[in-house]
């Protein structure tokens, strides 16, 4: 019998089985041997808050690259534009005198400042500091109560 509990509310252990047997073709009565036979809907919010701290971190340290990859167009059009002449100067920094000028650079700064901690944290792993289960949770933490810090004091800086 198979059993009646929605597969969103089961063990991420059981769904990943699932989508294991998916993915390998098994038989529909193998399928429904496990419970429901239909595709999975991982639900991203609880998804995110059950993760350990250290899966947080390295998610935040890859969308923080991203975010930098894509934010360095900023400060470019901003310096393009500063150095085009006074007028352009003064556009510029009429832009980032602006709430969302500022908002744009403290983005970037924090995902600068949580970029560059997080990959000095990975650094140190590579040298084999923190590399235990509980070193990578502290290592974790800390990367994120810095950046925090960090983030603040941009803001402040900035505003």
């Amino acid at each position: 019998m198979a059993d009646a509990t929605p597969i969103a509310s089961r063990p991420l252990h059981y769904r990943s089985a699932k989508i294991a047997l998916i993915r390998r073709g098994r038989s529909s009565a193998e399928l429904f041997a496990m419970g429901e036979s239909r595709p999975v809907n991982l639900p991203l919010p609880r998804l995110f808050a059950a993760m350990p701290v250290t899966a947080v971190a390295s998610i935040l340290h890859r969308a923080s690259g991203v975010a930098l990859f894509f934010g360095a167009l900023y400060p470019c059009y901003l310096l393009d534009l500063a150095a085009s002449g006074e007028e352009g100067f003064a556009r510029a920094a009429a832009v980032v005198d602006t709430g969302l000028g500022k908002f744009g650079l403290w983005l970037l700064l924090t995902a600068l400042a949580y970029h560059l901690l997080a990959g000095v944290k990975h650094l140190l792993l590579d040298f084999h500091w923190g590399d235990s289960a509980t070193g990578g949770r502290v290592g974790a933490y800390a990367v994120l109560l810095l950046a925090g810090v960090a983030a603040v004091l941009a803001a402040a800086w900035l505003w």
